[in-house]
């Protein structure tokens, strides 16, 4: 089984990215899944039986107890030599080889066991220290970010935004203003030409046809005066449409200004929410991994029936070693 947990955390690991891309109900139940492994009791924990420090000792013990009978077992002579009864070395007999073996076996399966609970006790505390620590970049990703694109349009607002604020009046007044000005506009700058070739222009001149010389007679299509009169028109006219467009541009300006306002605030708020639900979540996702580290180190390893005589007789010679 501790095989088997391990495995199952490390494939959680490898394929983690690929399950945040399936839906949240999936997700929640992986997560659960590894929660439930994490504070599962089978087969080696309970509310009672050794502390770590208790495991950790007996199996100290039991190494400086295999010591000398893993010796006895290990240099086995067959005889024992003498000169004229001197003897030439100081072999004995090791009695009970089999329940030697035997004890060695027991005793080694013993410390597996406990050795296994405790590597198994630590490995799931430092897995929930572990997710302590990913804790603040879990919450980057489990609190929906801030769509800065949406705020930003509020900041980059055109005057074509500005006039989707209005009513349809004051939209085709304003383009209507926009059109005249800029037409009538670039019609007056034509104006000093115009006014150029007509004084400019002289009535008669002459051109050679053949061998005739031809009188040619110029008559003007305009009157000075009447142009002039004209273009003070226009002017008057320009002056009075561009009047109108730059009401609305100082209006689009106070838009713009308005929405800058507005931009700052909102993302301002959405700052502050998302750090308080970040926050939050960190709150509530700290507080139930440290109630399960707590309610892990409270484990106690199970004492095997068939083990406990020879660990109680470890216990009498050191009382209770309890964790601190």
């Amino acid at each position: 089984m501790i095989a088997q947990f391990f495995l199952s955390n490390k494939l959680v690991d490898v394929n983690i990215s690929l399950y945040l891309c399936k839906n949240f109900h999936k997700e929640t139940m992986l997560i659960n899944s590894v929660m439930n492994n994490l504070q599962t009791k089978n087969p080696y924990f309970n509310i009672s039986g050794l502390t770590s420090s208790e495991a950790n000792y007996i199996c100290e013990r039991i190494k400086e107890r295999l010591k000398p009978i893993q010796e006895q077992v290990g240099a086995i002579e067959t005889h024992t030599s003498a000169i004229e009864g001197e003897p030439l070395d100081n072999f004995k007999r090791v009695d009970n080889i089999g329940g030697k073996l035997e004890e060695i076996g027991s005793l080694y399966a013993i410390s597996a066991y406990l050795r296994t609970a405790i590597k198994e006790k630590d490995a799931r505390l430092e897995e929930v220290s572990k997710q302590l620590r990913e804790l603040p970049q879990k919450a980057e990703q489990e609190i929906k970010p801030i769509d800065y694109d949406s705020l930003a349009k509020m900041n980059e607002v055109t005057i074509d935004d500005y006039l989707q604020t209005l009513s349809i009046e004051g939209a085709v007044q304003y383009k209507e203003a926009e059109a005249k000005a800029a037409h009538i506009g670039k019609y007056i700058h034509n104006f000093d030409e115009i006014r150029q070739k007509l004084t400019k222009q002289e009535l008669i001149t002459f051109k050679q046809v053949g061998e005739q010389v031809m009188k040619v007679k110029h008559t003007p299509l305009y009157n000075i005066n009447d142009l002039q009169s004209l273009q003070e028109t226009l002017l008057a006219e320009h002056r009075q449409w561009e009047s109108e467009v730059n009401f609305y541009k100082s209006k689009f300006r106070e838009y713009q200004n308005d929405m800058r306002v507005a931009y700052n605030q909102a993302l301002l708020k959405a700052e502050q929410e998302r750090s308080e639900k970040i926050q939050q979540w960190l709150l509530d996702k700290t507080t139930e991994l440290t109630k399960i580290k707590e309610e892990i180190a409270n484990f106690r390893i199970v004492i095997p029936n068939i083990y406990k005589t020879e660990i109680d007789n470890f216990l009498k010679h050191i009382g209770s070693v309890r964790e601190q």
